[in-house]
């Protein structure tokens, strides 16, 4: 393999305990990095791979609005939480170490694909895979909860070799994206192939720290305060706080944004995310929606305003989930003409910060008792059941955010 690869791999084993140089290793890599841009939650690289018959797939995992769901034990409980619509995603992957492509290894993951995804299929299944296939089907035996009536899917084939414009590698991908779609099953689907650029930039951002540099029509200083370094509230194109905020550069959604949240997003069903919705759809009102709106309070460990832009580095948004959320499931009719409020706080005092979590989230409902979920304690020990559970197969999770 290619020095950088073997350097970002070999990283990943010593990170996660696994053997250098070993194929399953590598898979585990591969689907880590791929999991990363799915999951809104910390998951463990071995949960990602398995052993036992191999049809040509390496991976297979369902995303229920952005958490990684392996039983059918966990699907129960997310679909009896309340929320009427939940977006599910499923992905595959197949994961090469060879530095060349092979269009017969694309076509046979496109079959394999088709075949697991078949009434019966003809290849033999792992415990893993026929696990896959149970949720599957529970996906249409819940169908009435799915946002937009069928779930999507993406499937990624992934190899050390560099990209390549070869023709018949591009048509076998072309091939693979018309079977995947001519399933039926899904309202969206994309097959792709992954080369080491790629993998490497994917791996690079499992780890970094989420930056952005949003324009701002004006803002305006907050007076000095203690533990807090500086602070702004500005008013921004809410068009390009999804794009620059909510998004990655290539398009996708950040994770991670909201754990400092005392809620999750609770739908767009929920009576206030619907008139916000509402008044996005509404060519009349949507040019006030920054009058009608609370804003958004981000916390950053470094805001630095230049000209009419302000840089955030490792940031959270810790008031403004539900706005965040609606806005990005609105996005195709959010235009130039939507306004956001936004206020930006340089702290990373964690007293400070809690202080202004409970503040800014006394401007809508919230029962005392939600508060909790931002104390350092009942993070810790949050993390502690999600370890603990990692590989049992009846977990006991600690729900410290309403709706996680």
């Amino acid at each position: 393999m290619h020095l950088v690869t073997t350097s970002y791999f070999d990283a990943f084993c010593d990170e996660f305990a696994f053997e250098k140089g070993s194929t399953k290793s590598f898979e585990a890599f591969a689907n880590c990095c791929i999991n990363n841009r799915f999951s809104d939650d910390e998951v463990k690289p071995a949960e990602l791979v398995y052993e036992g018959p191999d049809p040509g797939i390496d991976g297979a995992m369902l995303y229920v609005d952005g958490r990684l769901v392996l039983s059918e034990e966990e699907l129960v409980e997310i679909l009896a939480a309340g929320k009427r619509e939940l977006d599910f995603e499923v992905v595959f992957t197949q994961v090469k170490t060879s530095e060349s492509w092979s269009k017969k290894e694309i076509d046979t993951f496109s079959a394999a694909i088709v075949d697991l995804l078949s009434e019966q299929p003809a290849q033999p299944l792992s415990d893993y895979l026929q696990d896959f296939k149970k949720l599957f089907k529970a996906i249409f035996s819940n169908i009435k909860k799915v946002k937009g009536g069928r779930p999507t899917a993406n499937a990624f084939f992934v190899s050390a070799a560099p990209d390549t414009e070869a023709a018949e590698i591009n048509a076998a991908v072309i091939v693979g994206h018309k079977q995947l779609a001519g399933t039926g099953f899904f309202r969206e689907a994309e097959f792709r192939k992954v080369p080491r650029e790629v993998l490497h930039e994917w791996w690079l951002a499992c780890g970094a720290a989420d930056e952005a540099t949003l324009p701002v029509f004006n803002y305006s200083p907050f007076p000095a305060a203690p533990n807090v370094k500086s602070a702004y509230v500005a008013t921004v194109s809410a068009k390009s706080f999804i794009e620059r905020v909510l998004k990655n550069d290539d398009g996708t959604k950040r994770k991670k944004l909201f754990e400092m949240n005392v809620r999750d997003f609770l739908g767009e069903s929920e009576e206030v995310n619907s008139e916000i919705s509402e008044t996005l759809k509404s060519e009349l009102r949507k040019s006030r929606f920054g009058l009608m709106n609370n804003g958004v309070t981000i916390v950053a460990e470094s805001v630095r305003p230049a000209g009419q832009e302000i840089f955030i580095g490792n940031y959270q948004i810790v008031n403004g989930c539900q706005t965040s959320n609606v806005l990005l499931s609105n996005e195709s009719v959010v235009d130039e003409t939507v306004s956001l409020m936004v206020k930006f706080i340089e702290s990373s005092d964690a007293e400070t910060v809690e202080d202004i979590v409970r503040a800014t989230n006394r401007q809508s409902k919230v029962e005392d008792e939600q508060f909790a979920s931002t104390m350092e304690s009942l993070r810790a020990l949050e993390e502690y059941f999600v370890a603990r559970g990692s590989e049992q197969q009846n977990k006991i999770v600690f729900e410290r955010r309403r709706g996680q």
